[in-house]
């Protein structure tokens, strides 16, 4: 959601988020920008239209300060490289209609260019893979907009997933300790953008 405060401490909190330790592991990633017309919700199932593109990274941390910075990271390239770096980023090569065009690295992830959030269109982002928890660990995810999260299918409650300025939420992971899968959900529908999981992986 856009806003005209930048975030210093939770950027600094989504940087310091990087550095991977205790989960040697990496996520798949995947990409759509998407019209926002009737809103992008965070939400499972993943869209059904063609995606944009894929990647790999150890860290889900992201950010940006779209469209106030438009030349630092409001691109898709900048984007997911703004916190940490990710591999194989491949693209479709495929028309997408929300953007007019093909999505490339340099394809803004949301066209808002004013204060109110007038975007046609803004980023959805799946993460797929497996996550070291240890039982009563405490998690915090932090977001603009919104996510939705799954560990072993199992969806966990309590986070939002709609349109919101930069929120931080926790939950207590109440399951056994060990390696668990995990599927998270983002989406920013305009302007300053926002995902920082902790504890780092």
């Amino acid at each position: 959601m856009n806003s005209k405060t930048i975030y210093p401490t939770l950027v600094a909190a989504c940087l310091l988020a990087a550095p991977a330790a205790a989960n040697p592991t990496v996520f798949f990633g995947k990409l759509w920008l998407l019209s926002n017309v009737n809103g992008i919700p965070a939400t499972f199932p993943r869209p059904a239209a063609v995606l944009d593109a894929t990647f790999v990274t150890k860290h889900l941390s992201f950010f940006m300060n779209a469209p106030y910075d438009p030349d630092v990271n409001n691109s898709v390239g900048g984007f997911l490289n703004s916190a940490n770096h990710v591999a194989n980023l491949v693209f479709s090569n495929v028309v997408n209609p929300a953007v007019g065009g093909i999505v490339g690295i340099e394809t803004p992830v949301v066209d808002s260019t004013a204060w109110a959030c007038n975007s046609s269109y803004g980023v959805y982002m799946s993460f797929s893979g497996q996550i070291a928890l240890t039982q009563g660990e405490r998690i915090t995810i932090t977001h603009d907009d919104g996510v939705s999260l799954k560990i072993d299918d199992k969806a966990i409650g309590g986070l939002y997933s709609g349109q919101t300025s930069a929120i931080a939420q926790l939950f207590v992971f109440s399951g056994a300790t060990g390696i668990h899968r995990m599927d998270l959900v983002y989406a920013n529908i305009c302007g300053d953008g926002l995902l920082s999981f902790s504890p780092a992986m």
